[in-house]
């Protein structure tokens, strides 16, 4: 088995839309779970830093860019959406 441990780890469920009908190309939503590094996102802001850093939604708006540009037209459900912050996916060989 292997560990993988992954640091600001965003957890999207999605679907895949037909580029040219632009309906789901399946039923069920896919869970994707996405790294997002620091030269990903934005400068931290001001009010940022006086919350006490980024808000979750930084996160969010840079993983659903990479699943579209890896994937194409996607619908994401976004009240599913998950911050997991630092997390270790075990796969087993």
């Amino acid at each position: 088995m292997s560990k993988i441990k992954i640091e600001h780890a965003v957890k999207v469920p999605y679907v895949k839309l037909d580029k040219e009908t632009g309906k789901p190309v399946v039923k069920m939503p896919v869970d994707a779970i996405v790294q997002i590094t620091e030269d990903m996102l934005p400068p931290i802001t001001g009010d940022e830093r006086k919350l006490g850093g980024r808000l979750l939604t930084e996160y969010f708006k840079a993983a659903i860019a990479i699943l579209e540009d890896e994937f194409g037209p996607i619908y994401i459900y976004q009240n599913s959406m998950e911050y997991l912050g630092t997390t270790t996916i075990v796969l087993k060989d």
